[in-house]
């Protein structure tokens, strides 16, 4: 069942029902019996549902209603994803629907049952009763993980890559197929949970029945990956995945991204719950707690690549960016050059800040992404917030020996207003126009040699982890605009510009007199 259009918030009044007031007599039970949130509210689910939960229980409304048959939730750990796709939504799917089939799997089969078990004491739950007073347990029912209600419905747990043989389900839920950050990286347990998926879970599904998959993202290749399209970074709503068909996706990172549309419509830096998750305490420890791969992944649900193939990760460098100060600074860019102020989808822009030296043997070493500015901005927004205000805001502070940018369309669209707006700034300096001599790939040559030896670091702070990503992600990646501000720097050095390769200072020959009369910091000849 292919769908054209997304589903939309649901509309459900806000009922103002504290847990200790007998909910379901406030409620019309005709309302509760169809509408998920005033299902939730009635049985007093904990937490009460935040925004976040609205945005859930709006999408497994439209799953319940057949609006959509394939789902996937992606939300950092502790946000009460599974409270609410686990619990809530079996829960009320069976009551509501009888003789309805459901099957639930997550990574181990004792934990499916404890789930099984939970969802089999919410029917038993007396405000459930009176919401669905046909479908209350069968009296021969005993398992946890496998139970039947007097309306005909029936519930079975399972765990992923356990047998679903002799089940069918009217609607399927997998909640966390991984059990960590090992299975999740090893191979043989990936393509294990993608055969079982597709030949015992899949295929257990009745024909019209929906799927859902709720889960922390960890790997690029775990069960979600497999089916997502490769150039797949973050995005909400109807996701086309080839062979696996249309899916809509519900991604809610820890932080909202720049750049990515995000469905509670926070604006970028913006964090999830605040509420309950304190930004200044619990959100700013946890980010500065966590390696950028677990970050990146398990918070903001976008897994990065281990190793990576055209640029291999080991064969860069990290360093503190202050370990920088003694180098020669210069600048890159691939810039937009979208003129409209109001235009609807602006490129990327990636600006960085990089230094140069040379080790013992003369060789320039690239100190990459010393500082920098990495978004989606048009050249000005009219209101002095396009990527020009950055760019010369870079200028301004590091006032870089030289700024590299590309010819062709970039230098048509910005040389201008470039040169326009540095007289207005006083940030001054020079752009070197580097040629485009091919390819992405033909590009981004010399960046990739010049790591191979050892030559390039990239700053360990979170403008280099994003670059570093992209990178690894090269050339398969969906953006690569932080590659060719990269390359442009490699380039640079590599084809020796002379903006760029200092001098080598030869050893000054001295002789007696020199030696006897030799200046030692802040002493006189005369001494």
């Amino acid at each position: 069942m292919t769908q054209t259009h997304p589903p939309t918030i649901y509309q459900t009044p806000t009922y103002n029902i504290s847990p200790s007031e007998a909910a379901t007599e406030l409620l019309d039970r005709r309302k509760c019996r169809k509408e998920l949130l005033a299902y939730s509210l009635a049985l007093s689910i904990e937490p009460a549902p935040a925004e976040h939960h609205r945005l859930l229980i709006s999408l497994f409304q439209s799953l319940e209603d057949g609006e959509i048959d394939q789902a996937m939730v992606f939300l950092p750990p502790g946000s009460a994803k599974s409270t609410y796709g686990s619990l809530l939504l079996p829960s009320h799917c069976l009551g509501r629907f009888p003789g309805k089939k459901g099957i639930f799997a997550t990574y181990d089969s004792g934990l499916s049952t404890d789930f099984g078990r939970r969802v089999r004491n919410i029917t038993a739950m007396p405000g459930y009763q009176r919401i669905f007073p046909q479908a209350g347990l069968s009296a021969d029912t005993k398992a946890k993980g496998e139970w039947e209600l007097q309306n005909g419905s029936a519930y079975y747990a399972t765990g992923v890559e356990s047998a679903v043989t002799g089940r069918r389900g009217d609607f399927g839920i997998i909640d966390d197929p991984v059990k960590g950050r090992k299975d999740a990286d090893s191979e043989t347990k990936q393509k294990s949970v993608w055969q079982w998926y597709q030949d015992d879970f899949v295929t257990r599904l009745k024909p019209g029945a929906w799927q859902l998959i709720i889960q922390t993202r960890w790997n690029l290749n775990d069960l979600s990956g497999k089916i997502l399209p490769e150039d797949w970074d973050g995005e909400s709503g109807w996701i086309d995945c080839g062979d696996q068909g249309q899916w809509y996706v519900l991604c809610m990172p820890a932080q909202a991204r720049e750049g990515i549309d995000d469905p509670l419509g926070r604006d970028p830096g913006d964090w999830l719950w605040p509420e309950y998750f304190d930004p200044d305490t619990f959100w700013a420890k946890t980010k500065r707690r966590a390696v950028a791969r677990t970050w990146n992944s398990l918070y903001q649900q976008r897994p990065t690549v281990e190793e990576g193939t055209f640029f291999k990760r080991d064969n860069f460098w990290r360093f503190d960016p202050e370990e920088a100060n003694h180098t020669r600074k210069y600048m890159s860019g691939d810039v937009a050059v979208t003129e409209e102020t109001d235009a609807a989808d602006p490129d990327w822009t990636s600006l960085g800040i990089h230094g140069i030296d040379q080790n013992d043997d003369g060789d320039a070493r690239i100190w990459l992404c010393v500082d920098g500015w990495r978004g989606k901005r048009s050249f000005d927004d009219g209101e002095g917030g396009g990527w020009i205000k950055r760019y010369f805001g870079l200028v301004k502070f590091w006032k870089p020996m030289a700024e590299f940018l590309e010819v062709g369309v970039i230098r048509r669209a910005t040389e201008g207003p470039l040169n326009r707006m540095r007289k207005q700034t006083k940030a001054w300096g020079r752009i070197e126009w580097m040629p485009h001599i091919g390819d992405k790939v033909a590009n981004a040559r010399a960046l990739q040699d010049l790591s191979e030896m050892g030559m390039v670091g990239i700053a360990n702070n979170e403008f280099g982890d994003a670059v570093l990503e992209e990178l690894l992600k090269f050339p398969g990646g969906k953006h690569d605009d932080d590659v060719d501000m990269c390359a442009l720097i490699a380039r640079a050095v590599d084809e020796m510009h002379p903006r760029v390769m200092p001098t080598k200072q030869e050893k000054k020959k001295t002789d007696r007199w020199d030696r006897a009369f030799r200046r030692e910091e802040r002493a006189s000849w005369r001494t």
